[in-house]
């Protein structure tokens, strides 16, 4: 059998008409080609299609059970090539994106507006947890993106910086450390006591390098499960500590935590954009990616 689309459309429209003017008409083709056409599907099939009846046409009862699985078939098709549009104009999709904590709280919300204003259709799912949760996401496919610090997984998973990550020494204003106004050398510190993220946390193991890098070791380590507790505790003097500038924006600027001068601060690393290795993304996810490379590169172009 050699029949196509078209001759599908040309039975179910002379069908409808029981007319094959009125369905030469409706098709923009001439009465004549429409017959042929028709008379050319009959042949393929081996059956005819229509009878004569009156000054029209009428199904045969294999043109009848052809036109109920024809509608059904072309209802569907239509359908699955409705959908093949909405995806490619992003009018339908969703992304799965991870985040460790720093990134999911104070980047990646601030980056998605636009994206949602853009592709309003879109649906964005963010979770959040602490590196090694992230990694594992991306590495079992629970993932598409996700945005992060420190990657370890480095040849399974692949990995674009995009935006800078600043850490910065932190203590609450009346602290005694700002009592003195002048840099201090982290050494000098490694008496006072650290608090720092939980095992696992990228924010910790970037602490943790930074210390290593400089082989400062700080007698007394408090060990804290999120960020939030980590201000809140150096708000109250229980310490100081190392965070990424991003998370203490809005305390700095409210004046209830305050950046100490320290030598070789702040340490500078990458906010990057991270997923499976070989992974092939969908639309909505190879746009999202796109859009926060974009982001990053303005940015950046904005510090030079």
């Amino acid at each position: 059998m050699e029949f196509n689309l078209h001759h599908l459309r040309m039975f179910l429209t002379v069908a409808k008409y029981e007319n094959y003017s009125r369905a030469a008409a409706e098709l923009f083709i001439s009465q004549p080609a429409l017959s042929a056409q028709i008379a050319s599907l009959e042949k393929n099939l081996g059956f005819s299609l229509f009878t004569r009846y009156g000054r029209g046409v009428i199904l045969t009862a294999e043109g009848q059970v052809l036109y109920e699985q024809v509608t059904v078939f072309l209802e569907k098709y239509d359908s699955i090539n409705q959908v093949v549009t909405d995806i490619k104009s992003m009018k339908v999709g969703s992304v799965q994106l991870a985040a460790t904590t720093t990134a999911g709280i104070y980047i990646v919300p601030a980056l998605l507006g636009e994206y949602h204003r853009r592709y309003p259709n879109i649906e964005l799912f963010l979770e959040i947890n602490n590196r090694h949760q992230v990694e594992r996401q991306l590495l079992n496919n629970q993932a598409d993106l996700a945005v992060m610090g420190i990657v370890e997984h480095t040849n399974e998973l692949s990995i674009e910086p995009f935006l800078p990550n600043e850490l910065v020494v932190v203590a609450s204003p009346e602290y005694h450390l700002h009592k003195v106004q002048r840099q201090y050398k982290l050494p000098e510190l490694s008496e006072e006591p650290l608090l720092i993220r939980e095992s696992g946390s990228g924010t910790r193991l970037d602490v943790e390098n930074v210390l290593k890098e400089l082989g400062v070791e700080f007698k007394t380590l408090v060990e804290l499960g999120s960020i939030e507790a980590i201000k809140r505790g150096v708000a109250v003097e229980m310490g100081i500590t190392v965070l990424p500038k991003q998370a203490i924006e809005v305390e700095v600027a409210a004046g209830s935590l305050k950046v100490l001068q320290v030598q070789g601060f702040p340490i500078r690393r990458r906010w990057c954009i991270a997923c499976r290795e070989g992974r092939k993304l969908s639309l909505a996810a190879t746009v999202l990616k796109d859009y926060l490379l974009d982001w990053g590169r303005i940015f950046n172009s904005t510090l030079n």
